[in-house]
This record gives structure tokens, C-alpha cells and sequence, in this order.
């Protein structure tokens, strides 16, 4: 009786972690592919701000303002 039980749980436990494989691999299927040098524009337009100075700004030096609980 006690090998039944072992053989059952150890079988559900398999059950378990194939179904939890099973639904990574359609869950990464099912995403929709993003390539990084695509703008995020839907109509596949470059987007440029209206301050066309920001665009070769560094963002190294860039500050952030304190976040209310910093405070």
C-alpha cells in the first residue's frame, strides 16, 4: 500500500511539472515578437519629440527627482 501511494504521488508530481513545461512553451509562443531596433510606433514611424534638443542628450548625467517617501 505504501509503495501505491509513493507511485501516485510521485506521478502526479511528473503530471505537474510537464503541464507547468508545457505551459511556459505556449506561453512564450503565443507572445508577440518585439525587435529592439524597431520604433514602438504602430505605423512604423519614427517618433521625435517636439524639443529636438533631447535627442543626443547624455542620460548618463540625468537626475531623478526623490521619490514622496524619501522624504
Amino acid at each position: 500500500m505504501k509503495e501505491l501511494k509513493q507511485i501516485l504521488t510521485n506521478g502526479f508530481f511528473v503530471l505537474v511539472i510537464y503541464l507547468v513545461i508545457i505551459t511556459a512553451v505556449i506561453a512564450v509562443n503565443e507572445m508577440n515578437n518585439v525587435s529592439a531596433d524597431t520604433p514602438a510606433a504602430s505605423n512604423n514611424e519614427l517618433v521625435v519629440p517636439a524639443d529636438s534638443s533631447a535627442v543626443g542628450r547624455d542620460i548618463t548625467q540625468q537626475r531623478f527627482a526623490p521619490l514622496e517617501a524619501n522624504q
